[in-house]
């Protein structure tokens, strides 16, 4: 998939939206979204999903940005952190 680096506010609300369709398509969104009560998924591999969506999320990301993610341990940190920084902020807005 060509999915283009988030450069900052200017292109945010694309890159969202491609970056959370790639990660339904890899089945990790819920690293992001949240489990929901009744998941019965083991830990070990919501692990594993929270590793593989962070790293799609800043693999992603242009240099400048990359120093909002550095200190996230969390693939939802780093989207919330990235949404608290440029959403609302772009042209397209």
């Amino acid at each position: 998939m060509n999915i283009d680096k988030l450069k900052g506010w200017e292109n945010y609300r694309e890159w969202c939206f491609d970056i959370q369709n790639v990660l339904v398509i890899e089945t990790v969104w819920a690293a992001v979204s949240g489990y929901a009560v009744e998941d019965t998924t083991p830990a070990s591999l919501k692990k594993q999903k929270n590793e593989k969506a962070k790293a799609i999320i800043c693999l992603t990301l242009e240099p400048q940005v990359k120093s909002y993610v550095v200190q996230t341990t969390t693939a939802k940190e780093a989207w919330d952190t990235l949404e608290r920084t440029f959403k609302d902020q772009g042209v397209n807005s």
